[in-house]
């Protein structure tokens, strides 16, 4: 068994903090459902599985809820604690990264809603900045 799929199996058993360096698992995106990730038979696909910064599959996953704040605060309390001040400058980062590669690959593979997502991502990072 590979290191990312043991600290990954340890996550999802609540023996390992999902924060700080982790497994990241990048399969948060509009083709999957909550439901199907984190269902009693999880749909994840390990081959992008990597050993990455934890907030990194928020980035995605965060965009399901943005401008409903009950469904960020459901997250918050299924999560068990809000992102330190590190972790929102890295989502940050990271959420402008992912905007750009979206664009990017939408644009390659005529997918506009992948191309539309990295556009919200970036307008949301741009007003971010401006408050």
């Amino acid at each position: 068994m590979s290191v990312t799929k043991l600290t990954f199996q340890r996550w999802l058993a609540g023996a390992q903090e999902p924060c700080g360096d982790a497994a990241t698992v990048l399969e948060f995106w509009l083709g999957h459902s909550i439901k199907e990730l984190l269902g009693p038979a999880p749909a994840v696909r390990f081959e992008r599985a990597e050993y990455a910064p934890a907030v990194r599959d928020l980035v995605r996953l965060s965009d399901q809820w943005h401008g409903r704040p009950d469904l960020e605060e459901a997250f918050v309390d299924g999560y068990g604690r809000h992102l330190t001040a590190d972790e929102v400058e890295l989502w940050e980062c990271e959420a402008g990264l992912d905007a750009l590669s979206g664009i990017q690959s939408g644009m390659t593979h005529h997918d506009p809603e992948l191309v539309e997502r990295g556009h919200r991502t970036l307008a949301r990072l741009h007003q971010l900045t401006r408050s």
